[in-house]
């Protein structure tokens, strides 16, 4: 599926592209809390977060914000080692997080002006 979606995004087809990426970031998600797999949670969550702003491009809101709180669940389930030794990365993918939700927000309220303008 990620070969997919890279492919997509190489040919510059956006929509295709995502929901592959989407649908690659589902199929991980059930990996993230065992012990067969190294699905990294940071990563995974900055993933499903960044993605969600394609989707608030698309005004598809609630898509967006279903994403962004899969990736602030797997951010605050993330094991303690992990954020004792990857503290920086943990932290700025919080930050990170904080920025793509205000964004979010943002993009919400200039869609609700723009609609009550009509």
């Amino acid at each position: 599926m990620e070969l997919a979606a890279q492919f997509y995004q190489t040919m510059e087809m956006a929509e295709e592209s995502a929901n592959y990426c989407l649908k690659s970031l589902r199929y991980q998600y059930p990996l993230l809390n065992t012990k067969w797999t190294k699905v990294d949670h940071i990563d995974w969550a900055l993933n499903m977060a960044t993605l969600s702003q394609y989707f608030v491009g698309k005004n598809h809101f609630e898509s967006a914000c279903h994403m962004m709180a899969s990736a602030r669940k797997v951010l605050n389930e993330t094991d303690e080692q992990i954020k004792q030794k990857e503290t920086d990365s943990f932290n700025k993918a919080h930050a990170d997080l904080d920025i793509i939700e205000v964004k979010y927000c943002l993009s919400i309220f200039d869609e609700s002006r723009e609609s009550m303008d009509k």
